[in-house]
């Protein structure tokens, strides 16, 4: 029976947050288990601004544009492993 993991992630100014997520899907991936990141993009007024969990802005809770991290670091490298499959496979 298939397993997965959802909606797992962690603020992204976590101290050692790069080495906590390679550790995590690292582990997701020796159980071979399915998985998949939160990623909060909220455009409803009252929450829009919240960017907590955006790994994509960096360490800075302050930040709003793009920055390297090791958490974006982390993301990155465990997708890469990820293989593309023609739908015809």
């Amino acid at each position: 029976m298939p397993v997965a993991v959802t909606e797992f992630g962690l603020k992204r100014w976590v101290p050692d947050a790069g080495t906590f997520m390679t550790d995590q899907m690292a582990l997701f991936e020796e159980l071979g288990l399915g998985y998949a990141l939160w990623a909060l993009y909220p455009d409803w007024p009252p929450i829009v601004d919240i960017d907590d969990f955006d790994f994509i802005y960096g360490t800075d809770p302050g930040n709003r544009s793009d920055a390297e991290s090791d958490l974006l670091g982390a993301i990155r490298d465990a997708w890469s492993h990820n293989l593309l499959r023609s739908a015809d496979e």
